[in-house]
């Protein structure tokens, strides 16, 4: 007489049910707590300019499921007339540059019968160069006039944050405008036991942010205390393409009606 065997699934259904409530939900919840406290906590240390970096982690709590205020209007910086000042000297100091090097050609080469060899050919690329530099200072000038909320970095400093004390030279472009607004972007990241939340300012200055006033360094260490761990950037990796195919194993766990 054949046997037949019917398993009962309720049982398990129940203690998975119970686990998703109680393990992965409440670290999700703790999880995106933390996230809201950190956010609230680093912009509040922030500096405040345009607004482009508190928006920058705000948008990313958004992107994470954190609920935030209103995001700040982009303005211009309170420093705009500086930055202005600092690029119009950019421009004349790379004109000047090539001025000077568009005279020699003419003096050594031009006004004279000296051969066109050796020096000459140096002579024509460090015309180039120079012509390169100054049309692409008139564009920086000119792309911070025309911008709302446009952003100066300078190469190689802070001077962004610091008064722009560092010498304009007409050997580089020193100081560069980033009128693009970037943002932020934020996710939940699930894989086994952990739970975790990725916050990404996407501004190009936060590292420059960060070196000098340490908002976000002084907001984790706030938050320390109450279970806050930063997670390696290896594993973050991990988790991030694991959550995709646990999202996946869940859809079909729930077709098939085991979960």
């Amino acid at each position: 007489m054949p046997v037949s065997v019917t398993v009962d699934y309720s049982a398990f259904k129940a203690r998975m049910a119970r686990m998703r409530r109680d393990g992965a939900s409440g670290r999700e919840a703790f999880a995106l707590a933390m996230a809201a406290a950190f956010a609230q906590n680093v912009v509040k240390l922030s500096p405040i300019d345009t607004h482009r970096y508190v928006r920058g982690w705000m948008e990313a709590a958004r992107g994470a499921g954190v609920r935030v205020g209103a995001l700040p209007p982009i303005v211009n910086s309170r420093k705009k007339d500086q930055i202005t000042e600092a690029l119009v000297k950019q421009v004349n100091a790379t004109r000047k540059r090539e001025g000077a090097l568009l005279n020699a050609r003419k003096l050594w080469y031009e006004d004279s019968n000296r051969p066109r060899r050796g020096y000459y050919f140096k002579l024509e690329r460090q015309i180039q160069r120079a012509g390169e530099r100054a049309r692409r200072a008139e564009e920086e000038l000119q792309k911070f006039l025309g911008a709302t909320g446009g952003i100066a970095m300078m190469r190689g400093s802070g001077a962004a944050l610091n008064g722009y004390q560092r010498l304009i030279t007409a050997d580089a472009l020193n100081l560069t405008v980033r009128d693009k607004i970037y943002g932020g972007r934020g996710r939940i990241l699930k894989g086994g036991a952990v739970t975790g939340v990725m916050l990404h300012n996407l501004e190009p200055h936060c590292r420059v942010v960060e070196k000098y006033r340490r908002p976000v360094a002084r907001a984790k260490a706030a938050l320390s205390a109450a279970g806050l761990q930063k997670l390696k950037p290896e594993y973050v990796k991990r988790l991030a393409a694991n959550t995709k195919t646990m999202q996946r194993v869940g859809v079909a766990l729930r077709r098939n009606g085991v979960l």
